[in-house]
Formats: structure tokens, sequence, C-alpha cells
């Protein structure tokens, strides 16, 4: 549940922020750049994860993945990562997000109401990956 109320934190204030992307780049010509690119790739799949209970429910599953865990801690700790998170977290509309989101879960009743929605989605989207998988067979 920890795990959980986590993720969802993180990703409202990604939706909140609007963390994208901005300008077009061609990947492989600069190591630097691709780690943000991909950096930038991996904000913008939780944030769409936060809207989409199926594309929710495989993050969680991947996440269960240790290779794909020992990827995402390698890549938390290169310093393109810790640059990118201090810009973020430094970030005018992302100190605002973090307060709003402080606020409305020092609330029980909003943070019940989050929680329970963040359930429900995980639970349409395991019956989601389900059903796709059984039409696949």
């Amino acid at each position: 549940m920890k795990l959980l109320s986590t993720f969802f934190s993180v990703t409202a204030l990604l939706s909140m922020t609007g963390f994208s992307w901005a300008e077009d780049y061609v990947y492989g010509k600069d190591p630097k750049k691709d780690a943000e690119y991909d950096i930038s790739m991996g904000m913008a799949g939780i944030q769409q994860a936060a809207k989409d209970p199926k594309l929710l429910a495989q993050l969680f599953q991947d996440m269960q993945d240790p290779e794909l865990m020992a990827e995402a801690r390698k890549m938390m700790e290169s310093p393109e990562w810790k640059k990118k998170m201090k810009e973020l977290t430094g970030d005018k509309a992302f100190k605002e997000s973090t307060e709003k989101l402080k606020k409305t879960m020092e609330d029980p009743n909003e943070a019940a109401k989050l929680q329970a929605k963040m359930e429900h989605m995980m639970k349409v989207g395991q019956e989601g990956l389900k059903n796709e998988a059984r039409d696949t067979m």
C-alpha cells in the first residue's frame, strides 16, 4: 500500500507540472542527451500511467521485474538523472504542486478518495491485462 501511495504522489506531482521533452532530438547522437531523453520519456510514461488503468497495472507488474528495477536504479544513480531531478524539484510549478498535494493528503477524506481511485484503477487495469492476455491466446 505504501508503494501505491508513493507512486500516486509522484504521478500526481508530475501530471500537475506538465513535465515533458520539449525539443526535437535524434536519438543516438549524444549520450548525455540520450540519457535526458530517456528520463523525459520515463516521466511521460509515468504521467500516462496515472491516467490509464491498464498501463498503470503493467507498470506495477514491470516494477516486480528485478532486471528492470536494476536498470531503473542504475539510471537514478546517473549524474544526468540527479541533475534533471534537481531541476524538476526546483521548478516553481513543481513546488506549488507539491504543496497542493501535501494539503490534499493532510485531509483524511481526500487522501482516502485518492487512494481508492488508485486502487480502482489498479483493479480495472489488472482485469484489462488479463482480458488482453486471454484474447491473445
